[in-house]
């Protein structure tokens, strides 16, 4: 069920509850607690001047989602996220765009771990693109934090080009805020414009002092924000 108040034409309220049925092969998922229900509220104020190719504005979406508690099941958690996106002209035809998300869990089951299905989770082309798919990066987490910078630029007609930076973490308590490095990557990508949108061929490589660097290609429809 969905309930929403439009503010604006920029600004959208809503409050939407659900009742999940899940069909996931992981071992830490328990039919004996799953399904479980969950109420959220979203604030979104977008004020992006051409979604399909941004060429200014900014864009902001606030979640909030109770799991379980006074609306049944066994698994009872708070999942909060917040994301914040901005794109500036640069250099006549150039697009500087950046994109800041941020997440938080707060389990009232302290004994009772949540599942990957429901933690957050990075790595792969929406997120950390030096690292080829989340399984490669980390096990699911309790908190992330993610930053995205990208230079967008023309080449000749409709091909173009990008670089960017990939800058997060996961970690599970917040005594953990201060000490955590971040992981980080960099690469390139040449995009070709298409009546949808651009489609983008991206190169990657994660910044890793431990070991020696991987690099990652991924191929996909629209920017990844």
């Amino acid at each position: 069920h969905s309930i929403y108040w439009e503010k604006s034409k920029t600004s959208r309220f809503e409050i939407n509850s659900s009742f999940q049925i899940i069909n996931n092969t992981n071992v830490d998922y328990n039919d004996d607690i799953e399904p479980i229900r969950s109420i959220e509220f979203n604030h979104v104020k977008n004020k992006v001047k051409n979604i399909i190719r941004p060429r200014g504005g900014y864009y902001r979406r606030f979640n909030l989602t109770l799991f379980g508690t006074f609306l049944g099941g066994k698994r009872n958690f708070i999942k909060i996220t917040n994301e914040y996106r901005t794109y500036s002209n640069i250099f006549r035809r150039g697009i500087i765009a950046f994109r800041l998300k941020q997440g938080y869990i707060y389990n009232m089951n302290t004994n009772s771990p949540l599942p990957n299905y429901y933690t957050f989770e990075l790595g792969g082309q929406s997120s950390l693109r030096g690292w080829k798919t989340p399984s490669s990066f980390s096990d699911g987490k309790l908190i992330y934090e993610l930053i995205n910078i990208e230079y967008r630029f023309p080449i000749y007609k409709t091909w173009g080009s990008e670089l960017f930076i990939d800058i997060g973490r996961l970690f599970n308590d917040k005594n953990e805020y201060l000490m955590k490095n971040l992981s980080w990557n960099y690469g390139f990508g040449i995009t070709y414009d298409t009546a949808v949108g651009p489609i983008r061929i991206e190169y990657a490589i994660p910044y890793d002092k431990s070991k020696i660097n991987v690099e990652t290609f991924h191929a996909s429809i629209l920017y990844m924000f």
